[in-house]
């Protein structure tokens, strides 16, 4: 059985300080959260030591963050700055920069006393792909570990206590067991910790595929490699759905946090002030629901953004299926990893009780989709994301069409967007179909027995206002408002747009004038040729 690794750092029930010292970098990595940093100016060595001073009051242990933290000219004397107030100091670094001869040996004398580095690929190529840097530099990388193994032999007094994270995306898919063997090769008895952790999506034009796990391919590789870790390495998982590693959702780093009550401050939105982490608890309240894992008994421990399965470079596909409700139960994984006894805290049972009142509308809206047939329409297969928004692939007299029911909003395309009752229904696939074929399908999706809006009461992606307001100019107009539909004697629709709680028809008159109508609930006279 591996060991877990709790927090980060045991820091007497204080704060853990997260301090960004630099935006310079010897990388560009597709990942990196740290995005465009062009207006983010370096801090001053003052202005550091004035923080480092804060950290001290509340902390025992500082962690330096960039882009590449030891990148920053004056590292040394921040490090001694940082030691004189008795900080544990932990460096955040891609490893190159310790390939500088004598450079390991000038960190340790200066106080550093922990590098946490990140290492995620398995040869040059996937690294040059994933750094958008030289392959080259992997050997450099590879050589600076080696660097930190040789100083912790000659000088185990002032050892350097190393924790590897590697990320799970799709340029190490299938590839975990060989950067466990490099890493053991480079760092030998040095290599003592070692994190997993995902991501979220890299730009397309580097990897052809989504990065957010779960994928059934991943688990059983994760399944695999946590099975065969050697039981004295401590081992953790971070920012991780926890259904991506069954059985070893205990290993979860963010849980340990929240049982050790560990607080983080940083100065990532202010880089002169210190001031509370993100906090992932008021995020799940703000935004509870998840639809993929809305039947999990692990979701109030569960890194809750992680989950937004729906994100733009995540959208519906055939694949993206609800998970499987979990068969560990919350207390059994809490228990674990506390070692034998539950320690719920405040936030896990604030998140426990919000989770038990979430509504779930899309699951049971999916399954109603795909129940349907009726009339020569059959739906084939149904896909969900965040917003709501459904992939709809349906045979209609035959022929295949792939439309998207999403919330009401002002669609990219007008033209291909039709109101139904209160979602908004567009053509996805294929580009042109016939008009005749559309209706067809709509007509029959329209007159089956929706689910009420009221059903969805509490889910915050959708406007209630907008939907409500939707749903009423439905009942009244119904699909009069399709483009190519009779509005009106004369009147011929031709597009309908979302205007504040109203919405705005375009009309064409037989003889080819175009006019707007503001279409209410209630006619309120005189605006456009329906008022």
């Amino acid at each position: 059985m591996v060991r877990a690794v709790g927090a980060l750092a045991r820091s007497g029930g204080k704060a853990h300080v997260a301090l960004n010292i630099t935006n310079r970098c010897n990388q560009r990595c597709v990942f990196c959260f740290e995005g465009d940093r062009r207006g983010w100016k370096e801090p001053g060595l003052g202005q550091v030591k004035r923080l480092l001073r804060d950290a001290a009051r509340t902390s025992g242990h500082v962690v330096f963050m960039g882009a590449e933290a030891l990148l920053r000219p004056d590292i040394l004397e921040v490090l001694r700055f940082g030691r004189s107030l008795d900080l544990e100091l932990t460096a955040f670094t891609n490893g190159q920069v310790l390939a500088r001869e004598g450079f390991v040996e000038q960190l340790a004398e200066a106080g550093l006393r922990n590098l946490d580095v990140s290492f995620h690929y398995a040869d040059p190529e996937s690294f040059a792909r994933g750094t958008r840097t030289s392959a080259r530099n992997f050997d450099r990388l590879l050589r600076g570990l080696a660097h930190v193994r040789n100083h912790n032999r000659q000088r185990p007094d002032r050892a350097l206590h190393v924790a590897v994270e590697t990320e799970l995306f799709s340029l190490n898919r299938g590839r975990l067991s060989g950067i466990r063997r490099l890493l053991e090769r480079a760092l030998g008895a040095s290599f003592t910790s070692h994190r997993l952790g995902t991501l979220s999506p890299a730009p397309d034009e580097v990897c052809e595929e989504p990065l957010l796990e779960p994928l059934a391919v991943r688990r059983r590789e994760l399944v695999r490699f946590l099975e065969t870790q050697p039981p004295e390495r401590r081992t953790a998982l971070c920012k991780m759905p926890l259904c991506l590693a069954p059985g070893w959702e205990h290993l979860s780093m963010d849980l340990h946090h929240k049982l050790d009550r560990l607080r983080v401050r940083c100065n990532f939105r202010d880089r002169e002030v210190l001031a509370a982490m993100h906090d992932f608890a008021a995020d799940f309240a703000a935004n509870p629901y998840r639809w993929v894992c809305s039947d999990c008994n692990l979701l109030p421990i569960c890194r809750t953004e992680r989950t937004r399965w729906g994100s733009r470079s995540f959208g519906p596909t055939r694949e993206q299926k609800p998970i499987p409700e979990t068969v560990r139960s919350l207390e059994e994984v809490l228990a674990r990893a506390s070692g034998g006894q539950a320690r719920p805290v405040e936030q896990i049972e604030t998140a426990r009780r919000l989770w038990r009142g979430i509504p779930a509308p899309e699951k049971h809206f999916a399954r109603w989709l795909g129940s349907l047939r009726m009339g020569g329409l059959r739906v084939k297969e149904v896909a969900c994301g965040e917003h709501p928004a459904f992939d709809v692939w349906v045979l209609a007299s035959g022929r295949r069409l792939r439309l998207r029911l999403s919330p009401l909003e002002t669609p990219a395309n007008p033209s291909r967007s039709y109101l139904l009752h209160y979602l908004s229904a567009s053509v996805v696939e294929p580009l042109a179909p016939p008009e005749s074929l559309v209706k067809t399908a709509l007509a029959r999706l329209a007159a089956a027995a929706w689910p009420p809006l009221e059903s969805w009461v509490g889910y915050a992606a959708l406007d209630s206002t907008l939907a409500a307001a939707g749903l009423a100019v439905w009942r009244r107009w119904g699909r009069r408002v399709w483009p190519g539909e009779e509005a009106a004697p004369g009147w011929t629709s031709r597009r309908l747009q979302p205007a504040g709680g109203s919405f705005r028809l375009t009309v064409e008159h037989r003889s080819g004038r175009l006019a707007d109508a503001l279409l209410r609930s209630q006619p309120r006279g005189g605006r456009g040729p329906l008022g």
